[in-house]
Formats: structure tokens, sequence, C-alpha cells
């Protein structure tokens, strides 16, 4: 699937996930919001190349796993989203972990953007618990970086992180997290 926008090609997805295979497509945004012109036609070539996604940024974890040790890789961007690995239904909640090395103890600052309920342990010590959902104009619900900043003291070496995440909302559910270590 491409989208265009005034001729640009401005998203291009391969392969389309999920979805119906009858050619019904959805839309919707950020409110308020106002969608007009929206044509859809049948593609007449292959896909054109996709925009570049935007790297994750420095210090971005991007080594998660299951407890069985089971790697969830994320997207291009540093974001892990749940619904590639595990079925989605409403009270869903996965146990997602990680590693965090630091060469000395230091502190540093975890920015977390996560959907929708979400309780983070470092080296067993709950840090975080909050909710993060679709709440206009508060919220918008996705994953995107400093829905958080969560102030910690990592120790040298291995900082064992635990994210316990669960689903309330049909949209589907992710994590991003990434260290910054203030100067």
């Amino acid at each position: 699937m491409a989208a265009y926008v005034e001729d640009a090609v401005a998203l291009v997805v391969r392969p389309l996930r999920a979805g119906s295979p009858d050619g019904r497509v959805g839309v919707w945004g950020h409110l308020p919001c106002t969608i007009r012109n929206l044509a859809v036609t049948p593609a007449t070539g292959p896909l054109p190349a996709a925009p570049v996604p935007p790297a994750p940024s420095c210090g971005t974890v991007t080594s998660w796993r299951l407890p069985d040790g089971t790697p969830l890789p994320p997207e291009v961007n540093g974001a892990l989203n749940l619904n590639r690995y595990l079925p989605y239904s409403p009270g869903a909640a996965a146990e997602l972990h990680a590693t965090l090395d630091a060469p000395s103890a230091r502190d540093a600052v975890l920015d977390l953007g996560y959907s929708d309920r979400l309780r983070l342990r470092l080296n067993g010590t709950l840090i975080h618990e909050g909710a993060h959902r679709w709440d206009p104009p508060r919220s918008d619900g996705r994953v995107l970086p400093l829905a958080a900043a969560v102030p910690v003291r990592l120790r040298a070496g291995a900082n064992a992180l635990v994210a316990s995440l669960a689903v309330d909302e049909p949209f589907g559910w992710g994590l991003r997290l990434a260290v910054d270590h203030p100067a």
C-alpha cells in the first residue's frame, strides 16, 4: 500500500500486516482534523520506494525479549509494536525484558512512550506506573517519546529492566524507551 500527499509518497507499507482483503480503507486522525479529497485507486505497478523512516534516537532500547528469551525486534524508529508478536485482546498483558549496560554508576533519565498501561521496574524496583491512552486533546495514545520521563540511578554493569504492559483499547499496544545520560 502506498499513500500520497500532493503527489509525493508519504507512506509505503509492505506487506500489510492486518486488515480486510476486500479493499476497505479506514482513516482517522488526532482531533480536530479534516480529511478532504481522499481517493483510493488500485496500484498500477510496483510500489514506490518508501520514505526513509527516522532512526531510533541514541540510547533507544532495541533489544526487548519475552521472559522465555524470545527476541522482539522493534520498528525501525525504535518503537516496540506488540501487535506484531502477541495476539490482541482487551486486557491482554505482557512482560518484557531488556538490559541496560552502564560502564559506571550514573544518573540517567528514561524517556518513555507506551500504550496503554505500564509498570516498569529497574533492578527489581518499581520506577514508573501509569496509563497512556486515547484521550484527546490531552493525549492521542500513540507510542511517542516523552509520555513520561523517569530519573533513575544506573549501577555499573548490567541493569535489568522489566516492563509489564497491558492493553485496554482496540488500537494496539507498544513501548518505546530511550536512556538519556544527563551531563
